[in-house]
């Protein structure tokens, strides 16, 4: 609780670095990917660790923390009540500075971004609007791919099929990075 935005995520970068220094891994083919939190803890890792992962693949993540606590469908289960409280406060400024959608500017890697167009869990609309503002600070080293009929994850097959050809197609000309 209340690491969301920085021990959680220095914790996926401090795995990596150490397989890395154990020579498990090459330092120059380092991706993130992952979905939910997953999807935020890459996005937001592009934005903190900013010069240590080759490309990041966002899958049904969100981008802004207090539109997450207004708008997700959490607290509305039973098991969500109160969780996003516990999790990451209401400190307006702390759920700022852990939302990637504020700090855009320090994303340098190559993103593909991927949501369902009925996904009210992390809800699409943030999705959206972090693309808007991508494409508004004139970042170029993104895609992305909105699925409709789907919500949080994508159930149709075809669906499956062509997110997983996605994240093939984009890992292969994004996954070196030697600009670090």
């Amino acid at each position: 609780y209340g690491k969301w935005g920085d021990r959680m995520l220095d914790d996926i970068q401090e795995g990596a670095k150490s397989l890395m220094d154990k020579g498990k891994v090459d330092p120059n083919q380092v991706c993130i990917m992952g979905g939910s939190y997953g999807g935020y803890a890459t996005a937001h890792s592009l934005v903190r660790h900013n010069n240590f992962y080759s490309c990041g693949v966002v899958i049904v993540g969100f981008f802004d923390a207090q539109h997450l606590k207004d708008k997700s469908d959490i607290e509305d289960v039973f098991f969500g009540v109160g969780y996003m409280d516990k999790a990451i406060g209401d400190d307006p400024d702390k759920l700022k500075a852990m939302s990637p959608i504020y700090h855009i500017d320090r994303i340098k890697a190559p993103m593909l971004l991927l949501h369902g167009e009925e996904d009210v869990r992390t809800p699409f609309e943030g999705a959206v609007e972090f693309v808007a503002a991508l494409e508004e600070a004139g970042k170029t080293k993104f895609e992305y791919k909105w699925y409709p009929k789907e919500g949080h994850g994508n159930v149709n097959i075809d669906n499956r099929m062509d997110e997983w050809n996605r994240i093939a197609s984009f890992l292969g000309p994004n996954l070196s990075r030697q600009d670090r």
